[in-house]
This record gives structure tokens, sequence and C-alpha cells, in this order.
């Protein structure tokens, strides 16, 4: 099911497969800050190619990187509409 509906999301609007998975779980998440390490872990990718993932996503504005505010060596993902409610605490 997943597979038809990242097929038909790719071939109409141009998003692969991966990142349409990481729009998803961001959109899931009750928490609107994930951990780009954890997401990279539960997409099974290598942390090279799950950077060029999330750089893809940023560059089209539709993820926005932000550091955590409990640990500096982390850095999350962050959807834009949620960008402000999580700059602000």
């Amino acid at each position: 099911m997943n597979e038809i509906l990242a097929e038909h999301v790719e071939q109409e609007i141009g998003l692969p497969a991966p990142d349409f998975f990481v729009l998803a779980r961001l959109l899931r998440s009750s928490d609107p800050a994930v951990p780009l390490s954890r997401l990279a872990r539960e997409r099974a990718f290598s942390s090279g190619g799950f950077t060029k993932l999330a750089d893809r996503l940023e560059q089209a504005g539709l993820i926005v990187r932000q550091p955590s505010a409990f640990d500096r060596r982390v850095t999350n993902a962050v959807l834009p509409e949620d960008e402000a409610a999580v700059r602000s605490g």
C-alpha cells in the first residue's frame, strides 16, 4: 500500500518516495521536531545518504533544520509551519 501511494505521489508531483515517507513521518509525529538521526535510522539510510535527502527537502522549503534545545549535538527536522512553535518553546 505504501509503495503504491509513494509511486503515485512521485508520478503526480515528482516527489521521490524516500522524501515522501520522511515528510509523512514528520506529519504524523506528536513532536514537531524530530532528530535527523532518528529519521535516517527509521528509513534505513546512511548518515551521508540522509544528509543528501535532508538537503533536498530543505532546499525545496519542505523542512527546516533546527538545533535541538536539549542537546547541541542533535539537529532536528521541522515542518515549516511548525517552525515558529518549536522556536518559541
